[in-house]
């Protein structure tokens, strides 16, 4: 079977899977597959492509299949131990690099919930002197080191296996603290798309029965990893949770604000550490 043919069928799929599992499997960018339409496909290069050609049909996600997502103008390694990443973070990360770029003697960052370590690396790559990236599971955190090795920032970047703070005691306290925790409560849980409800690891997802409990662990104790005039960003989920989270700061001695994101949905809480009691 020649590319030609493939990308002419089409073959129950929409044509950016098509052309991500094929040039996955050819090891070619999307734009070299469409200067050689007429390339043929050798018996081991279609069995691969009609198997990922099912998986996708199934519902599991492209990135799952190609183990690439582009995020930010870079391409980071996902596979099902890890959320896929969102557009929706990208906020957070313009947020926390404005706050890396303005601060003149270099930000020491804390990463809270790290994932595949799309946050932390950026921070990293882009300015940060330091970055402490955390994660309660150690699965995702093989995948944040792979990525940390794939763009270079391993001299400027720790991992750590902790729940919130638990693995964070006894370090030095931090400019900025960025947390992109579970945010997802049970009442949205059945309304998710089929293939992040059957995929994607739901532990990365749900954040409690109201959605913001991991956030209610979290504001108390953040602002004694802070230094005075520090900023702590919290990705959240909405206007309801935007004030949860945003009275939960207050409570805990921070001066709020909220951030919508392009849709116009409150996406990000940011607090300055005004209290030191």
């Amino acid at each position: 079977m020649q590319i030609r043919e493939l990308f002419r069928d089409e073959i129950g799929l929409t044509r950016a899977d098509l052309m991500g599992i094929v040039s996955c499997v050819l090891g070619l960018p999307g734009e070299r597959l469409l200067m050689e339409p007429a390339r043929r496909l050798d018996d081991g290069e279609w069995d691969r492509i009609r198997d990922l050609i099912g998986e996708r049909k199934r519902g599991k996600p492209l990135a799952y299949l190609t183990h690439r997502k582009e995020f930010f103008s870079e391409t980071f390694y996902v596979d099902e131990r890890v959320l896929i990443p969102r557009p929706e973070t990208e906020l957070l990360v313009e947020e926390a690099l404005s706050f890396v770029g303005n601060s003149a003697r270099g930000a020491r960052v804390l990463d809270v919930g790290t994932g595949s370590g799309i946050i932390g690396i950026l921070l990293a790559k882009k300015g940060a002197c330091q970055v402490l990236s955390v994660d309660v599971s150690t699965s995702a955190l093989e995948v944040a080191r792979r990525n940390a090795r794939a763009l270079s920032v391993e001299g400027r970047i720790d991992f750590a296996a902790s729940d919130l703070f638990s693995g964070v005691k006894g370090r030095p306290i931090f400019d900025l603290v960025c947390a992109n925790l579970p945010y997802v409560g049970l009442h949205e849980w059945d309304d998710l798309m089929a293939d992040v409800r059957c995929f994607e690891p739901k532990g990365a997802l749900l954040g409690g029965p109201r959605g913001f409990e991991v956030y209610a662990r979290f504001a108390p104790e953040v602002g004694a990893y802070l230094r005075p005039g520090g900023w702590v960003l919290c990705e959240i989920g909405g206007e309801a949770q935007a004030r949860v989270v945003g009275d939960l700061l207050r409570d805990a001695g921070f001066e709020v604000s909220v951030q919508q994101d392009l849709a116009g949905r409150q996406r990000v809480v940011s607090g300055i550490w005004t209290s030191s009691s």
